[in-house]
Protein backbone atom coordinates (compact mmCIF):
# COMPACT_ATOMS: atom_id res chain seq x y z
CA UNK A 1 0.00 0.00 0.00
CA UNK A 2 1.08 3.51 -0.60
CA UNK A 3 1.82 5.89 2.16
CA UNK A 4 -0.17 9.32 1.28
CA UNK A 5 2.77 10.78 3.32
CA UNK A 6 5.31 9.69 1.09
CA UNK A 7 3.45 10.59 -1.98
CA UNK A 8 2.76 14.52 -0.30
CA UNK A 9 5.88 15.32 0.38
CA UNK A 10 7.29 14.16 -3.50
CA UNK A 11 4.57 15.84 -4.78
CA UNK A 12 5.32 19.15 -2.67
CA UNK A 13 7.76 20.61 -4.87
CA UNK A 14 5.62 20.42 -8.44
CA UNK A 15 3.10 22.13 -6.35
CA UNK A 16 5.44 24.94 -4.50
CA UNK A 17 6.61 25.45 -8.34
CA UNK A 18 3.15 25.57 -10.18
CA UNK A 19 1.89 27.74 -7.02
CA UNK A 20 4.49 29.78 -7.12
CA UNK A 21 4.90 30.45 -11.06
CA UNK A 22 1.00 30.13 -11.62
CA UNK A 23 1.44 33.84 -13.22
CA UNK A 24 3.73 33.24 -15.89
CA UNK A 25 2.47 29.96 -16.51
CA UNK A 26 -1.09 31.04 -17.06
CA UNK A 27 -0.32 34.17 -19.04
CA UNK A 28 2.24 32.27 -21.47
CA UNK A 29 -0.86 29.72 -21.87
CA UNK A 30 -2.86 32.59 -22.98
CA UNK A 31 -0.40 34.00 -25.39
CA UNK A 32 -0.12 30.60 -26.58
CA UNK A 33 -3.49 29.77 -26.55
CA UNK A 34 -4.66 33.04 -28.08
CA UNK A 35 -1.95 33.60 -30.82
CA UNK A 36 -3.75 33.01 -33.64
CA UNK A 37 -6.84 35.25 -33.37
CA UNK A 38 -5.02 38.28 -34.16
CA UNK A 39 -4.89 41.34 -31.77
CA UNK A 40 -6.92 39.35 -29.29
CA UNK A 41 -3.46 38.05 -27.85
CA UNK A 42 -2.63 41.67 -27.18
CA UNK A 43 -6.02 42.59 -25.42
CA UNK A 44 -5.43 39.93 -23.12
CA UNK A 45 -1.44 40.94 -22.41
CA UNK A 46 -3.51 44.22 -22.10
CA UNK A 47 -6.17 43.14 -19.63
CA UNK A 48 -3.80 40.88 -17.80
CA UNK A 49 -1.70 44.27 -16.75
CA UNK A 50 -4.96 45.74 -15.58
CA UNK A 51 -5.32 42.88 -13.55
CA UNK A 52 -2.07 43.85 -12.13
CA UNK A 53 -3.11 47.23 -11.93
CA UNK A 54 -6.08 46.88 -10.11
CA UNK A 55 -4.70 44.29 -7.55
CA UNK A 56 -1.54 46.77 -6.85
CA UNK A 57 -4.45 49.77 -6.02
CA UNK A 58 -7.04 47.28 -3.64
CA UNK A 59 -3.99 45.85 -1.85
CA UNK A 60 -3.57 49.08 0.36
CA UNK A 61 -7.03 49.55 0.57
CA UNK A 62 -7.99 46.64 1.88
CA UNK A 63 -4.80 46.68 4.11
CA UNK A 64 -5.30 43.18 5.06
CA UNK A 65 -2.12 41.57 6.16
CA UNK A 66 -0.93 38.34 5.57
CA UNK A 67 -1.04 35.60 7.53
CA UNK A 68 3.04 35.58 8.45
CA UNK A 69 5.44 37.64 9.14
CA UNK A 70 6.74 39.40 6.37
CA UNK A 71 10.44 40.84 5.81
CA UNK A 72 9.25 43.70 4.12
CA UNK A 73 7.50 47.04 5.61
CA UNK A 74 3.89 48.80 5.19
CA UNK A 75 4.94 51.13 2.07
CA UNK A 76 5.85 47.55 -0.07
CA UNK A 77 3.18 46.51 -2.14
CA UNK A 78 3.52 43.20 -0.84
CA UNK A 79 3.12 43.54 2.78
CA UNK A 80 -0.70 42.87 2.61
CA UNK A 81 -2.22 39.94 1.36
CA UNK A 82 -5.64 40.71 0.62
CA UNK A 83 -6.22 40.29 -2.24
CA UNK A 84 -3.88 37.13 -3.27
CA UNK A 85 -2.49 38.58 -6.22
CA UNK A 86 -1.47 35.13 -7.68
CA UNK A 87 -5.20 33.70 -7.10
CA UNK A 88 -6.58 37.18 -8.90
CA UNK A 89 -4.50 36.31 -11.89
CA UNK A 90 -4.73 32.66 -12.50
CA UNK A 91 -8.77 33.43 -11.69
CA UNK A 92 -8.55 36.04 -14.49
CA UNK A 93 -6.57 33.80 -16.91
CA UNK A 94 -8.79 30.92 -16.28
CA UNK A 95 -12.42 32.93 -16.76
CA UNK A 96 -11.22 34.57 -19.64
CA UNK A 97 -9.68 32.00 -21.44
CA UNK A 98 -11.98 29.49 -21.20
CA UNK A 99 -14.82 31.94 -22.39
CA UNK A 100 -12.44 32.64 -25.21
CA UNK A 101 -12.69 29.30 -26.84
CA UNK A 102 -8.74 28.16 -26.14
CA UNK A 103 -8.47 24.00 -25.84
CA UNK A 104 -8.52 22.87 -22.24
CA UNK A 105 -8.40 26.24 -20.94
CA UNK A 106 -10.91 25.02 -18.00
CA UNK A 107 -9.31 21.25 -17.66
CA UNK A 108 -5.38 23.18 -17.30
CA UNK A 109 -5.68 26.03 -15.57
CA UNK A 110 -8.62 24.98 -13.03
CA UNK A 111 -6.02 22.58 -12.08
CA UNK A 112 -3.84 25.72 -11.92
CA UNK A 113 -6.34 27.53 -9.59
CA UNK A 114 -6.64 24.56 -7.16
CA UNK A 115 -2.79 23.89 -6.87
CA UNK A 116 -2.09 27.59 -6.39
CA UNK A 117 -4.85 27.98 -3.99
CA UNK A 118 -3.23 24.79 -2.41
CA UNK A 119 0.25 26.07 -2.65
CA UNK A 120 -0.49 29.95 -0.98
CA UNK A 121 -2.56 28.49 1.77
CA UNK A 122 -0.24 26.17 2.99
CA UNK A 123 3.03 28.75 2.73
CA UNK A 124 1.31 30.82 5.01
CA UNK A 125 1.61 33.45 2.18
CA UNK A 126 -2.52 34.12 2.32
CA UNK A 127 -5.41 33.66 4.37
CA UNK A 128 -8.62 31.54 3.09
CA UNK A 129 -9.94 34.51 2.86
CA UNK A 130 -7.32 35.83 0.69
CA UNK A 131 -7.61 33.33 -1.48
CA UNK A 132 -11.13 33.40 -2.37
CA UNK A 133 -11.07 37.47 -2.38
CA UNK A 134 -8.79 37.09 -5.06
CA UNK A 135 -9.81 34.28 -6.86
CA UNK A 136 -13.52 36.13 -6.90
CA UNK A 137 -11.95 39.42 -8.29
CA UNK A 138 -9.69 37.64 -10.54
CA UNK A 139 -13.35 35.81 -12.02
CA UNK A 140 -15.20 38.50 -12.01
CA UNK A 141 -12.41 40.94 -14.38
CA UNK A 142 -11.99 37.82 -16.41
CA UNK A 143 -15.42 37.39 -17.31
CA UNK A 144 -15.93 41.49 -17.88
CA UNK A 145 -12.80 41.55 -20.31
CA UNK A 146 -14.66 38.44 -22.35
CA UNK A 147 -17.30 41.07 -22.69
CA UNK A 148 -15.47 43.70 -23.62
CA UNK A 149 -13.25 42.26 -26.02
CA UNK A 150 -15.99 41.84 -29.36
CA UNK A 151 -16.69 45.56 -28.43
CA UNK A 152 -12.64 45.92 -29.11
CA UNK A 153 -12.04 43.93 -31.79
CA UNK A 154 -15.35 45.99 -33.81
CA UNK A 155 -14.37 49.04 -32.63
CA UNK A 156 -10.54 48.15 -34.55
CA UNK A 157 -12.03 46.54 -37.16
CA UNK A 158 -10.22 43.29 -36.62
CA UNK A 159 -11.24 40.17 -38.09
Amino acid sequence: MYNIRLFAEKMNPMVDFVGYYSIFLVALYGVVGLANRGSVVWFYLAFVWMNEQLNRLLKPVLRDPRPREVETDKRDSNYYGMPSGHMQHVGFGWMYLYWMGVPYAGEMLGAIVGLTAYQRYMSRSHTMEQIIVGLGVGVLLGYAAYAVTPFLRHFLRDK
